[in-house]
């Protein structure tokens, strides 16, 4: 199955040497560049999309089984590296609005579904579950980029025969701070009672494997938070799918300091002025 998971683009159209092709997009994207200051969202070389070079390297990164701390006993596949190519194009699809590069960036989330489903005991129908964003955030993106992803994985998981469905079962429960910019222990708390059901499964739902699905995983917070309310409500969840994901040295590191510094920084951050 992973051997089909991947994002072919437009073909070429039938009678169409290679070298006209490669000559009509190098005219195009050097129109894009002079009339539109067009740019790959990869590599910023001018181009209406993101260039071949960038989908040639996007879809060569294995998907990789992490270990976040958060997430102890839950498997958790990211489809490539945050740090890099992938993590710029997740920025890109977020904060620029470069929602073409969502497809590409969908064929590495339904890869490391596939590596996921190879690794634990499943049976069909698949449910993608996206964790929550906060409203404000969808507002300001114009999407709600995390769900567009799911869909995009459940397109080219479909395709390769699996019988897989895209499934909003939560919700934030209360209103959450930016997660950007904040430390371990700050994620922790932020996200701690964030989520619920936004409805309750119908007992044949409940039996259906569940994959919680996200674009980037930094800590682990906000899929242990989804993972916490699935449990409680007897959903079998499988495990974690994410476009990205930071490195697991990173997050051990930055858990060991935190922990040993948690409480002088909470007193600080108590005392400062508002």
């Amino acid at each position: 199955m992973a051997s089909v998971i991947h994002n072919q683009g437009a073909e070429r159209p039938k009678g169409q040497s290679a070298t006209h092709s490669q000559f009509m997009m190098t005219w195009r994207d050097a129109a894009a560049d002079m009339f539109l200051g067009a740019t790959c969202p990869g590599c910023q070389r001018p181009s209406w999309r993101l260039c071949d070079d960038c989908r040639a390297q996007l879809a060569a990164y294995p998907a990789e089984l992490h270990n976040k701390s958060a997430l102890s006993g839950l498997p958790h596949w990211a489809g490539a590296p945050f740090a890099g190519l992938a993590g710029h194009l997740v920025t890109a699809a977020k904060d620029r609005r470069r929602w073409d590069v969502i497809p590409h960036l969908g064929a590495r989330l339904a890869t490391a579904v596939v590596e996921l489903l190879a690794s634990v005991p499943w049976l069909e129908p698949i449910w993608l579950t996206p964790i929550p964003s906060a409203p404000s955030a969808v507002r300001r993106r114009g999407l709600d980029v995390s769900c567009r992803l799911a869909a995009s994985a459940q397109g080219f998981l479909r395709q390769a025969g699996l019988d897989c469905r895209t499934q909003r079962w939560l919700r934030l429960a209360r209103p959450v701070a930016d997660q950007a910019g904040l430390n371990y222990h700050q994620r922790q708390l932020n996200l701690a009672g964030a989520y619920r059901l936004i409805r309750s499964p119908p007992a044949a739902d409940r039996q259906a494997g569940l994959i919680l699905v996200d674009d980037v995983a930094t800590t682990g917070a906000s899929l242990a938070e989804g993972w916490r309310v699935c449990r409680q409500a007897d959903l079998m969840v499988l495990g974690a799918a994410t476009v990205t994901a930071t490195s697991d040295r990173y997050d051990s590191a930055v858990a060991s300091v935190v922990n040993r510094i948690q409480v002088p920084v909470l007193r600080q951050e108590k005392t400062s002025p508002a």
